[in-house]
């Protein structure tokens, strides 16, 4: 059975920004495993190589067909122009599905085996114009030293101002806070440390961006409305706006002192769950305890943890609408513990 030490060995040495050691998960994992059986812990751990098949093949044919309709639709008021929007929508969360099945598949289980998964984790990052080399280094270690000060995801402390939260929502915004460019003074400042590997393959990343935006731009001669309509404009519009729900359900409500805590404890529904692969909400939570758990058996998983959580005390959102105003409205402090402010009955 995957455990968080196995996920992250052999990843390049950690930068932690100060002497204060990392909250472990490992007691909150083996509290879980002990309540549910190890038995039952390995059998969700079990992986499905034709779900993982289909799924690849299916985001890229929803991506695809999306980007065609959005090209092709007609752009005006009625019932057809409603279906556009909607499919506008629709195509921000896809690609943003990407990256979250990358991060599932190819960087925690490694799906075929470490050399296929890191080529198909660049084919699934290049889509959403990121290196896959810089995030599996960025992830694994956010994994080892989730919520405390080595955290690659520090910077993310800096979501504590509404001004800031509003900027997450544009291709700015996203962009100046992966800079750092919002870090407050007194905030610790997390170094990356690649390995001379790493860097090779950065550069050769790299290198296939720049072949993919060239693609692009031939595409764009031959169709350009599907390429302006189908890629550009959701990827620059909603899938920042899809980004910014998948950081609040992640870690926007977490109890730094509380492993069982490590993530924002929110139910994710029928809605919420498809559309961030059962990856957010109490199924990342559950992600943090056991990464290598596949996507497809992550609900079954929760069913099973969520009572220990309650039974913990781990505070549970069950209105994904409330959780925003919290975050957006009320001005939450990212990444911490919400209900030193909150009463739970308000949740």
């Amino acid at each position: 059975m995957p455990d968080d030490s196995g996920v992250v060995a052999g990843d390049s040495p950690v930068t932690a920004t100060t002497g204060r050691a990392p909250v472990s998960l490992a007691a909150g994992t083996r509290q879980v495993t002990r309540a549910v059986g190890p038995e039952v812990v390995r059998a969700l751990h079990r992986q499905n190589a034709v779900a993982d098949v289909a799924t690849f093949v299916a985001i890229w044919v929803a991506a695809v067909a999306l980007a065609i309709s959005l090209g092709h639709l007609p752009l005006r008021l009625d019932g057809l122009g409603a279906l556009w929007m909607g499919a506008f929508v629709l195509q921000g969360f896809v690609l943003q599905l990407f990256g979250i099945y990358a991060h599932d598949a190819f960087l925690h289980r490694q799906v075929g085996g470490r050399r296929v998964s890191d080529a198909l984790g660049l084919l699934c990052f290049v889509p959403i114009t990121s290196t896959y080399t810089d995030y599996r280094h960025l992830h694994l270690v956010h994994h080892r030293f989730v919520n405390n000060d080595g955290d690659s995801e520090v910077y993310k402390q800096d979501f504590d101002r509404r001004w800031v939260k509003i900027m997450l929502l544009t291709v700015l915004g996203v962009k100046l806070s992966w800079s750092g460019r919002f870090r407050r003074a007194d905030r610790p400042i997390w170094t990356p440390s690649y390995s001379p590997e790493e860097r090779r393959r950065l550069r050769l990343e790299l290198a296939g961006l720049a072949l993919w935006a060239g693609g692009i731009i031939a595409v764009a001669f031959i169709d350009w409305r599907t390429v302006v309509f189908g890629y550009l404009l959701p990827l620059g519009v909603m899938a920042p706006v899809a980004s910014t729900l998948r950081v609040i359900l992640e870690h926007a409500d977490v109890d730094r002192s509380e492993p069982l805590h490590n993530a924002t404890f929110y139910r994710t529904g029928w809605i919420s769950g498809p559309l961030f692969l059962f990856g957010s909400g109490d199924c990342h939570l559950v992600h943090h305890l056991f990464p290598a758990i596949p996507f497809y058996r992550m609900r079954r998983a929760t069913l099973l943890i969520r009572p220990i959580l309650r039974d913990a005390g781990v505070p549970e959102h069950r209105s994904l609408a409330r959780l925003v105003k919290l975050w957006f409205i009320d001005n939450r402090a990212h990444g911490t513990d919400w209900s030193q402010t909150i009463g739970h009955g308000q949740r």
